[in-house]
């Protein structure tokens, strides 16, 4: 036989073949030979072998030497926060004149399996006692003008380029693992609005 597990020399064809008569990609055909069952599987909207041609094997008893399939055990990963850093140094030698913040969340954009970027909507402080778990909750509250506000986004935004700037690459407002070290404040506790040099327009108050 020339296909299935043993079918020969090991190759994942594409799961369906091409149109003869119009351009590759535009209209597909399933192989005249064991293709029920692989294609475009619509309900899970993939691609998929079936087993004849997605289960393959080399031949059996097939001796192969040891240096070819030793597992290794070197640590060839990679965490975000050193791609951060080597996009921020490629942008720069670049020429491409931005903040830290910027080149980690290009960083991100391009590295990031779900493309995602963190970054801030709007930041507001309010004379109030109430913990506020959903920001869709404070906005009916904000609209409503049930109760006054300072918006504090703009000083958040900047708070957080310099972080960002300082911690090395971590992207995490107020983050403790930079809080607590050497060059950091030491104790979280004591890092409020003075040190980010935002006026309190509620002294004396409680506030969130």
């Amino acid at each position: 036989t020339t296909v299935g597990a043993y079918g020969g020399e090991i190759k994942f064809e594409q799961t369906m073949r091409d149109d003869t008569f119009m351009k590759q990609g535009e209209k597909f055909h399933s192989y005249m030979r064991e293709s029920k069952g692989m294609g475009m599987d619509q309900e899970n909207k993939l691609w998929q072998w079936n087993e004849t041609w997605g289960k393959q094997f080399s031949e059996e008893k097939t001796l192969v030497l040891p240096e070819f399939v030793k597992l290794s055990t070197r640590k060839n990963v990679m965490d975000m926060q050193g791609v951060r850093m080597i996009v921020s140094g490629i942008l720069q030698r670049c020429m491409l004149h931005m903040t830290n913040r910027q080149a980690a969340l290009i960083a991100e954009s391009i590295f990031n399996r779900q493309g995602a970027v963190p970054g801030i909507m709007r930041a507001v402080m309010v004379p109030n006692q109430t913990v506020f778990t959903k920001w869709s909750d404070l906005e009916l509250q904000l609209n409503g003008q049930h109760f006054a506000f300072r918006d504090l986004t703009d000083s958040i935004v900047l708070e957080h380029e310099k972080q960002v700037a300082m911690n090395g690459g971590l992207m995490n407002l107020f983050c403790e693992e930079w809080l607590m070290a050497p060059g950091g404040v030491w104790n979280p506790a004591n890092y409020g609005l003075e040190q980010m040099h935002i006026d309190d327009p509620y002294k004396g108050m409680e506030k969130v």
